[in-house]
């Protein structure tokens, strides 16, 4: 049985990463790229509903950009 049922919705969060699919930087926290993750999403059988970029966090006073990704499951 899945865990989400057609027509249900994933959402998470990640940081942004502008040249790279995917790098691990500074802070030791994984960054990925819109790019990528529109891929993984295709690959997996899930259609983007919403990706949408905000400041996630702040580190050190500077603001941490980030996707916030809604996920659906077809039906």
């Amino acid at each position: 049985m899945p865990c989400v049922r057609p027509g249900g919705l994933f959402a998470f969060s990640t940081e942004a990463s502008a040249d790279a699919d995917i790098c691990l930087q500074g802070s030791l926290r994984y960054a990925h790229s819109a790019a990528y993750l529109q891929r993984l999403a295709a690959a997996a059988g899930w259609r983007v509903a919403s990706m949408t970029k905000h400041v996630l966090r702040d580190e050190d006073r500077q603001g941490v950009d980030g996707h916030l990704t809604v996920l659906c499951r077809p039906a």
